[in-house]
C-alpha cells in the first residue's frame, strides 16, 4: 500500500476515534463534568480543521463515500465545537437557547448521516454504514433530548463509542493486513483514479451545507424551531466557507458552472447568517439591499438557465436559489412565509439530490448527459450546439484550471456595484464580502497566465475591500474628507494604468476598465461634495451593466459553441502574435500561448508541443498538405509512423457508424485515461479524419493508432482545433530555443515549451484489430495497467450480451 493512502488513512481514522471518544466522554452521566465546554470546543474544531484537509485533498478520490462521511464529520464538530465555545462564553443560554441553535442545523446533519449510512448499506462498503447509522442515531439522541429532558445521554455517549469502537477494528485491520504483506485490494487492480476526475466528489458537501442552512431557515415551518436568532447564525457561516471550498474545487475540476453556483452559494449563505445574526435589529435597519437581491436573483436564473442546456435536473436545482432570492425582495425579507416555503423545497430537493449523486457515484462508465436541455431542443429543431465540457486532470499546470474563473470575478463585481446604491452598513459589509471574494477570483486568474485580467481582478478586490471598511467606518466614526479624497486619487492614478493596458486585450474589456474608472472619479467628486450621490449611483449602474455583460459573455461562450457574445478585436495587438513570425516560441504556462499555438495550427500551421509522453510535432487532421510535411520532417531516432490523437468520444463522431458498436464501448469505458487503440485500416473511415489522402502516412501498413490525450496542454490544443496527426520527438529532446534541433526550427511554425513539467506518462498501447472475437493484444504497458483494460473489456462484452445499455443511466 503506498505510504501515502496509510497517512491519510490514519489521520482520518485518528480525528474520528479522537472526536468520538471526547463526545462519548463529555456526554458521560456523571455527577461533574470530565470535559470543560470550552476545551471540548476547541479540540473539536481543530479535529474539524484536519478533517476538512483530508477531505480537501480527496475530493477526487475513488471512494466518494469516505470523502462525504469525512466532511460532514467535519461540519458537525465544527459547528458543536463553535456552539460549545458560545454557550461557555454565556453568549448563547445553555437552558434556553441551546435547543434553538442546534435542533435545525444537528437535524439537517443527521438526515446526511442516514443517506450516507444507507448508500454504504447498498453499496455493501462495511463498516462505513455502521459508523454513519451511529453519528446519525447519536443525533437523532441529541435532538430527542430538546424535546425531552428526561432522557439521559448515555445513549449519545453508547453511539459514539460504537463510532470509536469500529474504528479502531479499522486500524488494527489494517495493521494486520499490513504486518501480513496482504493489502486489502491489490494496486494494480484498483480503478485507476483518473477515471473518478469527471465528478468532484465535493459536490455533495456543498448540497450538505444548502440542507443545514434551508433547515436553520425553514425550521419554524417544519416545528424544528420556534424563533431565528443569532445563535443559529454559526451553521449559516460553516456552510459560506464549505461552499467557497466547493466552488474552487469544481474550479480545479474545470467545472465553471458549479464553480459559478456554488461561490454564487458562498455569498447567499452569508447573506444569511447576517441576517440571522441581526434579527433584532431589523427595525433599525433595512437589511438586504434591495437592488443586490434582485441582482442576485438576475444572476442565479441565468447559471440556470445555462445549467439547463447540459442538464436540466441541475437547472431546476439553481432555479430555486433565484427564486429564493427574489423572494428575500419582500418586505420582511426572511422572516417572511414564502422564503420559508422555499427553502423547504430546497431542503427536501437536496436530500434527494444527495442521495442520487452518492449512490450513482460508483458508476463504471460514464454516462452521457442526454438529460439537458440543449439535447431535447436540439431533437426537435436545430439550435446553437453546447460545448463539451474539458476535463482537466493530469498534474500540468493547475493555472489551466482557473482561465475561466473571470466570469466569477465579473458577477461579484456587479453584485458589488448595486449593492453600494444603498448606503446602510449592511451595504458596506457586504461590499467587504464581495471584494474578498473578487480578490480570489484575480488571484485565480493570475494563476492561470492571464496577468492582466488577474491583475485587475485582485485591484477591483482591494478596492471594494478598502471601499466598503472606509465607508462603515464612517458611519461609526467621523472621518476626514482629505484622507479619503487622497485614497480615492491614489487608486485613479493606479488604475488608469490598468485602463491604458486594457487596449491589449479587447474593447468590452477596456469598456468596462474605463467605467470603473468613471465611478472612481465619481466617487472622488462626491467625496468632495462636487456631485451628488445620484451622479454617483448613475455610474455606478452603468459599470455594473458593463460587468454583467461580461459575466453574460464568459459564462455563455464558456458553456456553448454558438452562439458568442462578441469581446470585440484589441485595440493595440500584442507584436509579439503577428501572424508574420515564422518561428514563434511560447510558454506552455500563458493560455495567450495557447491561443497563439490554436490559431496557427488552424490555418495549416505545424506546431511543436508538450504531449503525454514528451514532445510531439503537430498539425490538425483537416490539413492533408501539413500532415504530409511533418511525416517527411527528418528526425533521429524515429521512423516516419504517424498517429492520431483525441481527447473525448464526441470527436470519433464523424466515423462512428464505421466502428463497431463494441469497439466503440471499450473506448468509452477506458476514457479518459491515457490509453492508445490499434485499429485496422479497413474501409474508408480515415476519410472522417480527412486523411483519406495521406492513409499512406498514417500508422502502418496496415494499421494506425489513435490516442486518448491525458495531457492537460494536449487537450486544451485538441478541444479546439480537432484530432491532430502526430510524430512522437525522441525522449529527452532539447527543446529550448537555444537547444532546438536546427532541422525542426526551421520546419515548423510554432514551439510550445513545458518548462515545468517532464511529460513522462507511458500511454498502454491496445491492439483492438481482433476486439469482434472478443481478443485485445498488448503492444505496450504504461499507467493504465492490465487487469483494468481487461476488467473493462469483460463488462463490455457482459453487458452487451445481456442487452444492458449504459445511457439509460442518470449521470449526475
Amino acid at each position: 500500500m503506498p505510504e501515502g493512502e496509510i497517512i491519510e488513512f490514519l489521520t482520518i481514522s485518528l480525528a474520528r476515534i479522537s472526536g468520538t471518544m471526547l463526545l462519548a466522554v463529555y456526554n458521560y452521566n456523571s455527577p461533574r463534568a470530565l470535559v470543560s465546554r470550552s476545551a471540548l470546543g476547541i479540540l473539536l474544531i481543530i479535529l474539524c480543521l484536519i478533517l476538512a484537509h483530508i477531505g480537501i485533498q480527496k475530493q477526487f478520490s475513488p471512494h466518494p463515500l469516505v470523502l462525504t462521511l469525512c466532511m460532514t464529520v467535519s461540519a458537525l464538530w465544527s459547528n458543536t465545537g463553535t456552539l460549545q465555545l458560545l454557550v461557555d462564553n454565556k453568549i448563547v443560554s445553555a437552558s434556553d437557547q441551546f435547543c434553538e441553535a442546534i435542533f435545525p442545523g444537528l437535524f439537517a446533519i443527521s438526515c446526511a448521516f442516514l443517506i450516507i449510512g444507507c448508500v454504504g448499506t447498498l453499496h455493501k462498503q462495511g463498516p462505513l454504514p455502521v459508523i454513519s447509522f451511529a453519528l446519525g442515531l447519536a443525533n437523532i439522541h441529541v435532538l430527542a433530548m430538546c424535546n425531552d429532558r428526561t432522557l439521559g445521554p448515555s445513549g449519545i455517549g453508547c453511539n459514539f463509542m460504537i463510532v470509536t469502537t469500529v474504528s479502531l477494528y479499522l486500524v488494527a485491520l489494517r495493521f494486520w493486513n499490513i504486518l501480513q504483506k496482504n493489502p486489502g485490494q491489490p494496486v494494480e487492480t484498483r480503478v485507476h483514479s483518473k477515471n473518478y476526475l469527471l465528478r468532484n466528489h465535493l459536490i455533495v458537501t456543498g448540497v450538505m451545507a444548502n440542507m443545514v442552512s434551508s433547515s436553520v431557515l425553514c425550521g419554524r415551518l417544519i416545528g424544528t424551531a420556534r424563533i431565528l436568532f443569532f445563535g443559529q447564525a454559526h451553521w449559516m457561516f460553516t456552510s459560506a466557507l464549505y461552499q467557497l471550498i466547493v466552488s474552487v474545487a469544481s474550479f480545479c475540476a474545470s467545472d465553471m458552472l458549479n464553480a459559478a453556483f456554488f461561490s454564487f452559494l458562498s455569498i447567499l449563505k452569508f447573506v444569511e447568517g447576517y441576517s440571522v445574526f441581526n434579527q433584532p435589529h431589523l427595525s433599525n435597519d433595512p437589511l438586504l439591499p434591495l437592488p443586490f437581491m434582485v441582482v442576485f436573483a438576475v444572476l442565479f436564473g441565468i447559471l440556470a438557465c445555462m445549467m439547463s442546456l447540459k442538464n436540466l435536473y441541475f437547472g431546476i436545482y439553481t432555479l430555486l436559489f433565484a427564486a429564493y432570492c427574489a423572494s428575500l425582495t419582500l418586505p420582511s425579507g426572511i422572516e417572511h412565509i414564502a422564503p420559508q416555503v422555499i427553502n423547504l423545497i430546497i431542503f427536501m430537493a437536496s436530500i434527494v439530490y444527495m442521495f442520487l449523486r452518492l449512490y450513482l457515484s460508483k458508476a463504471e462508465f460514464k454516462t452521457s448527459q442526454r438529460h439537458g436541455l440543449m439535447e431535447i431542443m436540439n431533437s426537435c429543431l436545430r439550435f446553437p450546439k453546447i460545448k463539451q465540457r474539458t476535463f482537466l486532470f493530469c498534474s500540468y499546470s493547475d493555472g489551466f484550471r482557473f482561465k475561466e474563473v473571470d466570469a466569477i470575478g465579473h458577477a461579484f463585481n456587479t453584485l458589488a456595484v448595486f449593492a453600494i446604491i444603498t448606503e446602510t452598513r449592511v451595504a458596506f459589509i457586504l461590499v467587504i464580502v464581495v471584494g474578498v471574494m473578487v480578490l480570489i477570483a484575480g488571484l485565480l486568474s493570475a494563476s492561470a497566465g492571464k496577468t492582466l485580467e488577474g491583475s485587475t481582478f485582485i485591484f477591483y478586490g482591494i478596492w471594494w475591500i478598502t471601499f466598503g471598511m472606509v465607508k462603515y467606518l464612517c458611519l461609526c466614526v467621523s472621518v476626514m474628507v482629505f484622507y479619503s479624497a487622497l485614497g480615492n486619487i491614489c487608486f485613479i492614478i493606479l488604475h488608469g494604468f490598468v485602463t491604458a493596458c486594457m487596449i491589449t486585450v479587447n474593447k468590452v474589456w477596456f469598456i468596462n476598465s474605463l467605467a470603473f474608472e468613471a465611478l472612481l472619479i465619481t466617487i472622488l467628486l462626491k467625496t468632495l461634495a462636487i456631485l451628488t450621490w445620484k451622479c454617483t449611483i448613475a455610474f455606478s449602474v452603468i459599470f455594473g451593466v458593463v460587468s454583467f455583460y461580461c459575466f453574460l459573455a464568459s459564462i455563455l461562450n464558456g458553456t456553448v459553441e454558438t452562439p458568442h457574445l462578441p469581446w470585440g478585436e484589441p485595440f493595440l495587438k500584442d507584436p509579439q502574435l503577428k501572424q508574420g513570425d515564422l518561428l514563434c516560441i511560447l510558454p506552455a504556462k500563458k493560455i495567450s500561448s495557447i491561443k497563439k499555438i490554436v490559431e496557427i495550427l488552424n490555418v495549416g500551421g505545424i506546431c511543436v508541443i508538450p504531449a503525454d509522453e514528451g514532445y510531439v510535432i503537430a498539425s490538425v487532421c483537416q490539413f492533408p498538405d501539413s500532415v504530409q510535411k511533418v511525416s517527411k520532417i527528418d528526425i533521429e531516432n524515429t521512423d516516419n509512423e504517424m498517429s492520431i490523437f483525441i481527447t473525448s468520444i464526441e470527436q470519433l463522431q464523424p466515423i462512428k457508424h464505421l466502428l463497431s458498436k463494441l469497439m466503440l464501448d471499450f473506448i468509452e469505458g477506458l476514457w479518459p485515461n491515457p490509453v492508445g487503440f490499434v485499429l485496422p485500416k479497413i474501409g474508408d473511415w480515415l476519410t472522417g479524419f480527412q486523411l483519406a489522402t495521406t492513409s499512406s502516412l498514417s500508422g502502418s501498413s496496415k494499421n494506425v493508432i489513435i490516442y486518448v490525450s491525458d495531457c492537460e496542454v494536449t487537450t486544451q490544443i485538441i478541444n479546439q482545433v480537432g484530432p491532430i496527426a502526430v510524430r512522437s520527438l525522441p525522449k529527452g529532446a532539447h527543446t529550448h530555443p537555444s537547444q532546438m534541433f536546427p532541422k525542426l526550427r526551421s520546419k515548423v511554425n510554432g514551439i510550445l515549451l513545458d518548462e515545468e513539467h517532464n511529460n513522462d506518462d507511458i500511454f498502454t498501447v491496445v491492439d483492438c484489430t481482433q476486439i469482434k472475437r472478443g481478443i485485445v493484444d498488448f503492444v505496450k504497458v504504461g499507467i493504465i495497467p492490465t487487469t483494468q483494460v481487461m476488467n473493462v473489456l469483460h463488462t463490455v462484452m457482459s453487458r452487451r450480451e445481456n442487452g444492458f445499455n449504459t445511457l439509460c443511466s442518470v449521470h449526475l
